[in-house]
């Protein structure tokens, strides 16, 4: 997880990284690994947009997202 949150952190220039690794009532991992930011709405709190905030990517972008972070993790 932590080298995820280190790729997550040069690919978005991120100023830290929150990690939240459950699984205690399931046998499961899930885990959210959220780049930050100063000044992001969410001060001091997990990140958690309103409804219709979120950013959709059309499938090209998520694809070019996804490649950049990879890029990230085979330089870890």
């Amino acid at each position: 997880m932590v080298r995820v949150g280190r790729a997550l952190e040069q690919v978005y220039a991120a100023q830290k990284i929150n990690y939240s690794i459950l699984g205690n009532i399931v046998p499961h991992l899930h885990a959210h690994i959220q780049p930050r930011y100063y000044g992001d709405p969410y001060p001091g709190g997990t990140v958690s947009p309103a409804a219709g905030r979120a950013v959709p990517l059309t499938t090209d972008q998520a694809h070019q997202e996804s490649e950049r972070i990879r890029a990230a993790l085979a330089c870890s």
